[in-house]
């Protein structure tokens, strides 16, 4: 008795159910790669997109190949499935603001892509802020002793590592780690000493004592790092 091939298929899909939906789902895929092509680009008119819910839909399908009964056909129901993905395409794409970059827009008062950048330079008031901060920096070095001057300045403004330091100054590194950390202290101390008369005399301007020459420097950071 001579076997027909649906009923070959039919034996074959109740051996290996999986392995059977592999195949019919790689000819599917080889034989109407264009067909599914076209219905993406026919929803999403975008190539790119297309492509997106093409490949998404594919990946879905194989994901989850072992839940397909064969109830309906191959074809239909990757079909369905890129459907499904053109319409997430779809909702986020709903939610993007498209600006042309090039200042060319032709709608009256829509914003400029540059005006919808965050500005990250200071405003005046921080760059008042940063300049008095680095006034009064620079009146608190100039009343260190000298020995804990060079050392900041080779620290913190020349970028020098401990080590550098130690060697430049004929010292150990632990003698500079040690007047590294004095530095910071006594300008701590200056700095609430010179609040607190700012506080008792508002209208003072008294110096905490008469500074040393200074180069002009930019405001640098006191560095307590023990590199």
């Amino acid at each position: 008795m001579s076997v027909t091939t649906a009923e070959q298929n039919r034996v074959e899909q109740l051996d290996d159910p999986f392995g059977s939906n592999v195949r019919e789902m790689t000819s599917v895929v080889t034989e109407r790669l264009l067909y599914f092509r076209r219905i993406a680009m026919r929803h999403l008119e975008n190539a790119a997109d297309a492509e997106d819910a093409v490949q998404d839909a594919f990946l879905a399908a194989w994901q989850h190949l072992g839940r397909f009964r064969g109830q309906a056909q191959m074809s239909t129901w990757l079909t369905a499935i890129l459907m499904n993905k053109s319409r997430t395409i779809l909702r986020k794409r709903a939610h993007l603001r498209f600006l042309p970059i090039d200042g060319q827009n032709d709608a009256e008062n829509s914003p400029q892509f540059a005006e919808l950048l965050p500005d990250f330079r200071p405003n005046p008031e921080t760059q008042l802020r940063g300049a008095e901060w680095d006034l009064r920096l620079r009146r608190l070095y100039a009343c260190l002793p000298a020995s804990l001057r060079v050392v900041v300045r080779m620290r913190s403004v020349e970028g020098m590592s401990i080590r550098e330091t130690a060697q430049a100054l004929g010292l150990t590194e632990s003698a500079v780690k040690s007047r590294a950390y004095r530095a910071l202290t006594e300008l701590r101390r200056l700095d609430r000493e010179t609040s607190r008369r700012s506080l008792q005399t508002p209208n003072s301007t008294k110096r905490l004592s008469k500074p040393h020459n200074l180069d002009s420097q930019p405001a640098w950071e006191l560095c307590t790092k023990q590199s």
